[in-house]
């Protein structure tokens, strides 16, 4: 079973789902198994961090863990739930699931053979696409990835993707990718040799978003060596007044509204490149 945050009657509940049923809302994965709990970055924008204040030790506890790890849940200190692999066994259609929201896999103070676990396990289904995100990105360097891992680096700022970037280049992976979220700040020039896929979004929660310019900078960037752009949907009333614009004055494409369908905004955009979804 999947807890999910329900909100009726002017409140927010808990209850439990199967896997099938609890799709995520991320635009870019259809599931995510959160067995990676907690972590040491301090992030002051972290959002998976107030969650587990408020729903670890409620989680832990109806899963029935031991006390020391619902009390590691409920303070969000790096906690493996390899419990939550076997939910894999219930989703039959290929997906791509993500691994993991609530933590970073490969984390300070993450054991490698943690790590290790859970690429063993997405060796056992070679018919889903699981997708990884780290802010420490020298641990990759650790690693052996199955084909059907996507392996990606989670930066906010300049010197971040930097030293992602060249960390990608000894990562032997088939699919590697950048994750500009939240994107805090400008990258500047960058090289994306050996990089798939650039997904970029906004801070949340409160809601931060980034410069256009910023958005505009990346996907020039990702054009001239043929990368994938993805731009999540927070950062949709941001890029829509320029997409359309874009569409209407040199597509002669009819107005959309805001909730315009994705591979549209990809297509239509001048600075993005084709989409691999």
């Amino acid at each position: 079973m999947f807890f999910v945050v329900r909100s009726g009657q002017g409140q927010s509940v808990l209850v439990e789902e199967s896997v099938p049923k609890a799709k995520t809302k991320i635009e870019w994965c259809d599931y995510t198994i959160n067995c990676f709990w907690g972590c040491e970055g301090g992030c002051p924008y972290c959002v998976a961090r107030k969650i587990a204040r408020r729903f670890g030790r409620y989680i832990g506890n109806r899963r029935g863990y031991a006390s020391d790890i619902v009390q590691r849940m409920a303070e969000f200190k790096p906690v493996f739930l390899p419990d939550q692999l076997e939910r894999i066994s219930e989703i039959s259609k290929p997906s791509r699931i993500f691994i993991s929201e609530m933590g970073d896999w490969c984390g300070i103070d993450v054991p490698t053979e943690w790590s290790e676990q859970a690429l063993s396990t997405m060796r056992r289904y070679p018919q889903h696409t699981f997708i990884t995100s780290t802010k420490q990105p020298q641990n990759l360097l650790k690693f052996q990835f199955p084909d059907n891992c996507w392996v990606g680096i989670a930066v906010t700022n300049r010197d971040m993707a930097q030293k992602a970037l060249a960390v990608f280049r000894n990562v032997k992976a088939t699919t590697r990718y950048l994750m500009c979220e939240p994107l805090l700040a400008p990258l500047g020039e960058l090289d994306l040799e050996g990089i798939d896929l650039v997904i970029i979004g906004s801070q949340t929660n409160p809601y931060r978003p980034p410069k256009i310019e910023w958005i505009e900078e990346i996907a020039r960037a990702a054009d001239r060596e043929q990368k994938a752009v993805f731009v999540k949907n927070n950062l949709q009333s941001l890029v829509a007044p320029a997409i359309m614009s874009y569409a209407s004055k040199s597509l002669g494409l009819p107005i959309f509204g805001l909730k315009h369908d994705f591979a549209l905004r990809q297509q239509v955009w001048i600075y993005f490149c084709n989409p691999v979804w």
